[in-house]
């Protein structure tokens, strides 16, 4: 499963790099990058062998906070009675 995630609390290349090396050392993780200016995550892992919510406690062990991603979406509303 891949999936992408906002870290919050990076201030520097060896917090990225920190979060980088704790979830790549992980055997179910098989690939994990953090973009230190846009704040993303994207991981890649074996969701049968690790969950999200496993990623994202190392995470906050790790000191920083995990964030997922919510997509704006737009909804039509119909509005009767207005004159």
């Amino acid at each position: 499963m891949h999936k992408e995630l906002i870290v919050e609390g990076m201030s520097c290349a060896a917090c990225s790099s920190s979060i980088e090396r704790i979830l790549n050392k992980k055997d179910a993780v098989k690939e994990a990058s953090v973009n230190l200016t846009t704040k993303k995550l994207n991981v890649t892992f074996d969701e049968g062998a690790i969950s999200l919510d496993d990623i994202k406690t190392t995470i906050v062990k790790a000191g920083f906070e995990p964030v997922d991603i919510v997509e704006n979406k737009t909804v039509v509303m119909p509005i009767d009675g207005m004159t």
